[in-house]
């Protein structure tokens, strides 16, 4: 055990000394949840794109607005065209869905759902551009200087941005104002019908304590994570920007949580401060843009050739299709268990999570007994897109009650031009890595 923690604090050293490498690349910070303490910070106010950590906000924006009667966890909101035209991560429902807000957070949050965030925002203040002016005045009332939203979900706006000690701010009024509404910010998935939908933080249920929040990723923030842990007395957020993939941003905030509560991992604090809000400004006035770094070519083919040396990415003729498909700048990002191994760090994450059981939502009202409500079925649907006549691909997912699948199976669709075709029932496609 002391050898492990001997190497472990030799690796973050270097991290440290070496810039563009490890934990000294990017902005992050520790910070004490209760009293607001800075533990450890690196460019903790440096502007960054907050990709979807954005949904933060959005959730706490809607939390207000349950406390001020405005709505209430049931109230049911409607899925828009504007919503089903946000890009994916997304649940690709049909326009008139019925979701309650309680199942609306559950899908923003666990899926990172773009056009779920949109529809909250919808339902409670009516309009996008209305609840994006909701989101920035409750940053300024909160005292998070660098930060500026430009929409509910978090989709790369230029104009948008955080820092990581703003996001440790929101992530304290979440606990600190909605302690009771702190499990959403935990499931580790959620179960539409017989469907299992994961999440992607990878710290839930791989370290030990871990309690939430929220992970974000587009290609001009690299991978973002906002992580609580509680602990022997302690209740922690780190919160790590512009890591190079989401076993590295999981990583990073664990070392930064076992310096805490082990001891000597890391070799010196940077910086110690009295609290969140007595961090200076950083100088920097726009966010670092990492869309080369991250989402070249060379970026991406790098990435899977490290994923099919961990001989972890399937069958060796899927590890070849991603690595050719990574060279064109097309593949999708690997799993977390797909980043090589070979690593002389040891991990502080667990090989295989510990499950927990999925969270149910639903469609339409909640039922009054969820464990005997009839199940619900997916189904793909055409989606339209901004040029008439054309069909998303792929294809979005909804979800219809069971007793009308015969029905929609046997009618073709209808609103969308060429598409006079009968649904087609196929599986949920699994969570995007990436977000």
């Amino acid at each position: 055990m002391l050898v492990r923690r001997f190497r472990l604090a030799a690796a973050l050293a270097l991290a440290c000394l070496l810039p563009g490498t490890g934990a000294g690349a990017a902005p992050f910070i520790l910070a004490d949840l209760d009293s607001g303490e800075v533990l450890d910070h690196q460019e903790a106010t440096r502007p960054w794109y907050p990709a979807s950590l954005t949904k933060l906000m959005t959730a706490y924006v809607v939390l207000d607005a349950i406390r001020a009667g405005r709505i209430s966890f049931d109230t049911p909101i409607v899925y828009s065209a504007t919503a089903q035209a946000e890009p994916p991560s997304k649940m690709g429902f049909q326009v008139g869905q019925v979701v309650t807000v309680d199942n609306a957070l559950k899908m923003m949050l666990v899926k990172s759902a773009n056009d779920v965030a949109v529809m909250l925002a919808e339902g409670v203040s009516g309009s996008v551009p209305a609840f994006v002016a909701e989101m920035n005045q409750a940053a300024a009332k909160l005292g998070m200087a660098s930060t500026r939203f430009g929409n509910p979900n978090g989709l790369h706006d230029p104009g948008a941005m955080t820092s990581a000690r703003d996001m440790a701010i929101l992530a304290k009024a979440l606990f600190d104002t909605y302690p009771e509404q702190a499990r959403y910010f935990g499931f580790q998935s959620i179960k539409l019908g017989n469907r299992v939908i994961r999440g992607y933080n990878a710290l839930l249920g791989r370290y030990p304590g871990v309690d939430g929040m929220k992970t974000g990723f587009v290609c001009a923030s690299g991978f973002n994570i906002v992580a609580t842990t509680k602990r022997n007395g302690k209740h922690l957020v780190a919160v790590v920007l512009g890591a190079h993939s989401a076993r590295e941003r999981a990583e990073q905030a664990a070392e930064l949580f076992e310096s805490q509560f082990t001891g000597g991992l890391r070799l010196f604090v940077r910086s110690r401060g009295p609290g969140l809000l007595a961090l200076p400004a950083s100088g920097y006035a726009q966010p670092t843009d990492m869309r080369e770094e991250i989402c070249s070519a060379a970026a991406r083919k790098k990435r899977w050739e490290a994923a099919s040396e961990a001989e972890d990415v399937g069958s060796k003729k899927q590890a070849k299709k991603g690595k050719k498909a990574g060279a064109k700048g097309k593949a999708p990002e690997p799993e977390l268990a797909t980043v090589a191994k070979q690593d002389t760090k040891p991990s502080l994450l667990a090989e295989k999570a510990v499950a927990m059981a999925p969270e149910p939502v639903f469609l339409g009202p909640n039922p009054a007994n969820p464990t005997t409500a009839a199940p619900t079925v997916a189904a793909y649907a055409p989606v339209p897109t901004a040029k008439p006549g054309v069909i998303d691909a792929p294809l979005g997912v909804i979800a219809i009650d069971t007793p009308v699948v015969a029905k929609m199976a046997a009618a073709p669709t209808r609103g969308v031009k060429g598409a006079a075709r009968p649904v087609a029932f196929v599986p949920l496609p699994r969570p995007n890595p990436r977000r």
